[in-house]
């Protein structure tokens, strides 16, 4: 590493669009000396993004070079003190043996809570697994029940009327002692048109028809009839039992009749669904959806075979899932314990980042260069000095641009001589009696100074420095209003420089007069990206536009020279408001502009 490493930092940071300047990379090196930040490496990088951070994306940006240029090795405090250095490279190479040792117990500790998480799993599928198959039948006569009834409807399904071989299927399960058996009741009386035909017959044919009595008795005994089942002794799961179907053709449309098993024989027990339904199909109304009915019964087969399989499977899955959450919920109250008891605790217990010793000590260093060049006499502010009297406006013209902007108007009681109204009255009267007072002279113009600060205009902070000073002190002006902005105004102007005291721009601007204020912008306008950028332009026309609502003269104050405006933002800002370079010259035409002078922008 060639340069300390929050140096390096800083001017990635910066070449990366950060609006970072001086002042921020200081404060930073002031915190870190003071003990903040000096922890650990993640205090590190919550210090720096507090202080130069100031969106979303900055914050990716900033995390990406921070795991560049500081990158994690040992467990280290970060900055010694001064007094300590050597005892604090000393516990360097203790801490990180304590640390490899810590993690090796980690790990085992790990190892032993995953054997054990896997004995809990196959202790609770060992115990869930016999309610998921089948039991072995005990030594009993069992239970006679339906078989394929579906659970909702206790429906057997469909049959054809004109099917000779119907059949239905009774099981018996829990047991197979004895030989046993039922009756199967087989009920018509839901038949619709069985029960039409049967009224007909009673009341409008004549009841001495011996044909219609025989009909009758017929219907009757087809209307509930019975069949037994047997099962033998030893015999269990399920039997076929044929099922008598009339072919009454003359009947049309589904014919539903009712199943119930009734009287057990031989102690054996009927199960409580002992009642299902059976549908009796006419064939040309089923013809045309027998492949579907067909798909279907595939479909129920094929799916009755994966049904164990899957609740064994997904049982196993839910458990899983439980132990996950377990261990989550276990590190989550692991980590709250820990920071709820961070005050009472040592730092060498604390669980911190690590930081190589290579980047320690270029941070300790960086530290003492920074307090060598803070002295008042040292280079580094020679410098600046320097810089401050090498102005493309020196202090002197900028004191005399700002007097050329006034508007002077007689307030107060009559204080000072006006000359011009004594000398006219002593040739009136011809004898000095009394001199003529006047009210004292205030320039009533307030001047509204907007500055872009941070970002491309690190460079010229020194610049906006001595804008803002000769307009307060020597402007003499009513009232000075300064805000800071960054790229363009929008939402909040700010206070101060660094951006902390954010004003709406709704209040900045209603708390201007009505008349004799004047705005001065100072800002590159994109003239240092080298680029056009239509976001800019669109949010500094936005802004402008609303800014002539309550000042109306306003001129655009641009430190590049004018040969760099070209393709880029700044020559579009230009044609919204005049914009003019940082020297004598045009300082003055921008002074003459908010006197009204140019009108080309404000017909």
């Amino acid at each position: 590493m060639n340069e300390p490493a929050l140096l390096e930092l800083f001017n990635r940071l910066r070449e990366a669009g950060l609006p970072l300047g001086l002042e921020e990379y200081h404060l930073l090196l002031q915190a870190v000396d003071g003990g903040f930040g000096k922890d650990d490496r993640n205090a590190l990088a919550q210090l720096c993004s507090t202080l130069w951070v100031k969106s979303d994306q900055e914050q990716l940006i900033f995390q990406e070079y921070f795991d560049q240029f500081i990158p994690e090795d040992t467990r280290q405090q970060i900055l010694p003190s001064t007094t300590e250095t050597s005892r604090y490279q000393e516990k360097i190479v203790d801490r990180s043996e304590a640390d490899d040792a810590n993690t090796k117990k980690r790990k085992h500790v790990r190892g032993i809570r995953y054997i054990i998480l896997g004995v809990i799993a196959l202790l609770v599928t060992g115990i869930t697994t016999p309610f998921l198959w089948p039991k072995p039948l005990p030594d009993n006569p069992g239970t006679l029940s339906f078989f394929d009834t579906d659970p909702l409807s206790k429906s057997l399904g469909d049959i054809q009327e004109n099917d000779k071989n119907s059949k239905i299927m009774i099981a018996r399960t829990g047991g197979s002692r004895g030989e046993v058996s039922a009756t199967i009741i087989i009920d018509e009386t839901d038949d619709y048109y069985l029960e039409k035909l049967v009224n007909y017959c009673k009341y409008r044919i004549y009841k001495t028809d011996d044909d219609c009595i025989k009909s009758i008795d017929s219907f009757k005994d087809f209307k509930k009839t019975s069949i037994t089942v047997t099962f033998n002794d030893g015999k269990s799961g399920v039997q076929e039992v044929p099922l008598p179907i009339l072919d009454d053709t003359i009947f049309e449309g589904d014919e539903k009749i009712t199943l119930r098993l009734t009287n057990p024989q031989r102690q054996v027990i009927i199960s409580p669904k002992d009642t299902a339904t059976l549908t009796i199909n006419d064939p040309e109304d089923r013809r045309s959806t027998a492949w579907f009915y067909d798909l279907g019964e595939r479909f129920g087969a094929w799916w009755a075979w994966w049904e164990s399989y899957l609740i064994t499977i997904a049982g196993f899955l839910i458990i899983l899932i439980f132990v996950k959450i377990v261990v989550k919920m276990r590190s989550l109250c692991q980590i709250i314990s820990a920071s709820d008891h961070e005050d009472t605790k040592e730092p060498m217990n604390l669980p911190i980042g690590k930081l190589s010793p290579n980047v320690i000590q270029t941070l300790f260093d960086e530290i003492q260069v920074a307090k060598a060049i803070k002295q008042p006499d040292s280079q580094l502010g020679e410098t600046f000095l320097i810089i401050n009297n090498d102005l493309p406006v020196t202090y002197r013209q900028m004191k005399q641009g700002w007097r050329y902007l006034r508007h002077l108007m007689g307030e107060g009681v009559p204080r000072e001589l006006d000359l011009e109204a004594t000398v006219e009255q002593i040739g009136q009267q011809g004898i000095l009696l009394n001199p003529v007072l006047k009210p004292r002279r205030i320039n009533k113009i307030e001047l509204l100074l907007l500055i872009d600060q941070d970002g491309s205009m690190v460079p010229f902070h020194h610049l906006s420095q001595a804008l803002v000073d000769t307009a307060s002190r020597g402007g003499r002006f009513n009232q000075v209003r300064v805000y800071y902005f960054h790229n363009c105004p929008s939402d909040y102007l700010y206070q101060d420089p660094y951006h902390l005291e954010a004003v709406p721009i709704e209040d900045c601007l209603s708390q201007l007069p009505k008349t004799r204020v004047v705005c001065l912008i100072f800002s590159d306008a994109g003239a240092a990206r080298g680029q056009f950028s239509s976001r800019r332009r669109r949010r500094t026309k936005f802004f402008l536009k609303e800014l002539k609502h309550y000042v109306p003269p306003i001129a655009w104050l641009n430190p590049f020279p004018r040969h760099r405006w070209e393709s880029t933002t700044a020559e579009e800002i230009a044609k919204l408001v005049p914009m003019f370079e940082v020297n004598r010259q045009e300082f003055y035409q921008a002074i003459e502009t908010l006197r009204g002078r140019d009108r080309k922008f404000y017909n």
